[in-house]
């Protein structure tokens, strides 16, 4: 049962929550804010009192930030205005900002340096891009080229080999110049890792490293303690 006669505190793990490294989540937040003021309607009776809940679950920068704004002091300025306000703040939850190149060259970049070592991580990886990359072709912002060729960088060598083999003796008739679609590369890709562990491609790749016997250090110690004792001597009186 909700205790309608106080407002859950900042650290209540029911209290909205926004997080400025996520700016879309300002959404979801003005969402439970939406439910917070159902849930309280005796406390929350008008637009002044719904506009200092709102600023009430933010950081402490942004809480200073958004009371900052002239739709939040304002009493001619509606609740509805001052949420306009605070999304002019944050361009990336406008439809038409929601993502852009960077974000998918930031994507594609991460998941070059953390790699695709197994189908969760494969998985992961297709379905961010994709949801980045179908805005970006909805807004003609790059081209289906563009889209394929970018989801082909984020493999590794040695795993783009063994898909592009696959994709080759499944696709014969592909044009050599022509980049295979992320769908396609996505199957093969994920047949390929069907199964495979996590820690699989690095200790594969451990055990290609030769290795050193105990006997060859011993011995390297020997050599330089001769050395060193060597060089010492002359110096000695």
């Amino acid at each position: 049962m909700v205790d309608v006669t106080t407002l859950p505190s900042r650290r209540d793990k029911n209290a909205p929550v926004f997080d400025p490294e996520n700016p879309r989540s300002l959404l979801r937040y003005l969402e439970d804010l939406e439910d917070l003021f159902r849930s309280h309607t005796a406390l929350i009776t008008n637009d002044t009192e719904k506009k200092r809940t709102a600023v009430k679950y933010v950081p402490m920068h942004e809480e200073e930030m958004w009371k900052g704004l002239p739709e939040y002091e304002a009493n001619d300025k509606s609740y509805d205005d001052f949420v306009e306000a605070l999304k002019s703040l944050y361009p990336a939850v406008r439809d038409d900002q929601r993502y852009s190149v960077g974000d998918m060259d930031r994507l594609v970049g991460e998941r070059v340096r953390i790699g695709i070592h197994n189908l969760a991580d494969l998985s992961a990886f297709y379905r961010e891009f994709l949801l980045i990359t179908r805005f970006l072709r909805h807004r003609d912002l790059i081209s289906e080229r563009e889209q394929n060729r970018a989801f082909q960088r984020a493999f590794s060598q040695d795993l783009w080999t063994k898909v592009f083999t696959r994709l080759q003796i499944k696709n014969p008739d592909q044009p050599a110049d022509m980049p295979y679609g992320v769908n396609s590369v996505f199957e093969a890709a994920s047949f390929l890792l069907a199964g495979t562990p996590a820690t699989t491609i690095t200790e594969e790749r451990q055990q290609d490293q030769p290795k050193v016997k105990v006997e060859d250090y011993t011995t390297l110690v020997d050599v330089i303690t001769k050395a060193v004792s060597a060089s010492l001597g002359p110096t000695r009186s």
